[in-house]
């Protein structure tokens, strides 16, 4: 009889735990700002986000609930730009705790600004990404892979330069973040970046395709074209990264 009455106390003890455990998809419903990115010589470049966050899943998300989001940009090849919180760490996230329940189907907006000491001189086409998770509670189930893909939304904007001039065809093509010449490089190689930062640092390091790093130099003062010499590397293609404050950008060269 007591071994019965354990049983079902062992049992209802389960079936607390079920009705508990709760399952919720977290989507990125939409990146309702930035639409555009718009330059400024002397200040850089503002970032206003908003992003609507929706509960997709069959349980409520409970207060108390931490929201993980970050936000990145790269240019149209994929090369990064910048990230928020660290650009230093894509694994980091911006952390906001839940002030209330969110019923299923519910939306939530989460507001957040940085500020970026770079502007682009030509505008250019970018790729502008947020993504979310949420967690904290024991009792909360993580997503699988049937639900996580709608915790990313990716939108192309444009970077306008102070001018607001419209995008070159020739960089939507290219793809391109700052001009070389001559190409392909011998001894030397002229950059001449189209984003450029309010401080003027630029740092330019050139990799081979295993990710060696040859050569790094910076130039500071000016805002370039900047000679960046190459006796030192053997004939081949090689991978050249641009750094400019929290910007990021690499181009593929070939050295004869």
């Amino acid at each position: 009889m007591a071994n019965r009455k354990l049983l079902i106390a062992v049992l209802f003890v389960l079936q607390l735990n079920v009705k508990a455990q709760r399952s919720v998809d977290w989507s990125v419903a939409e990146i309702v700002s930035p639409t555009e990115l718009n330059s400024d010589v002397q200040t850089g470049t503002a970032v206003d986000v908003t992003l609507a966050l929706e509960n997709l899943g069959a349980d409520e998300a409970l207060e108390g609930d931490t929201i993980l989001y970050q936000f990145f940009a790269t240019d149209l090849s994929g090369n990064p730009l910048f990230w928020a919180p660290n650009a230093q760490n894509p694994n980091s996230f911006f952390i906001e705790v839940l002030s209330k329940n969110l019923g299923v189907n519910d939306t939530i907006h989460i507001n957040r600004s940085i500020s970026l000491a770079s502007y682009v001189t030509s505008s250019v086409n970018i790729l502008f990404a947020a993504r979310s998770f949420i967690q904290n509670r024991a009792s909360l189930s993580p997503e699988d892979t049937s639900t996580i893909s709608n915790n990313l939304v990716v939108n192309q904007i444009t970077w306008y330069n102070p001018q607001r001039w419209g995008v070159n065809i020739n960089e939507i093509e290219n793809n391109q973040l700052f001009n070389l010449y001559p190409v392909p490089a011998k001894d030397y190689i002229f950059i001449d970046p189209i984003l450029r930062s309010t401080n003027q640092n630029l740092g330019v390091t050139l990799f081979d395709l295993t990710g060696r790093r040859i050569k790094h130099q910076s130039f500071t003062g000016k805002f370039g074209p900047f000679r960046f010499d190459l006796e030192d590397a053997q004939k081949g293609i090689y991978l050249l990264e641009i750094n400019q404050g929290e910007l990021r950008s690499t181009k593929r060269i070939s050295i004869q």
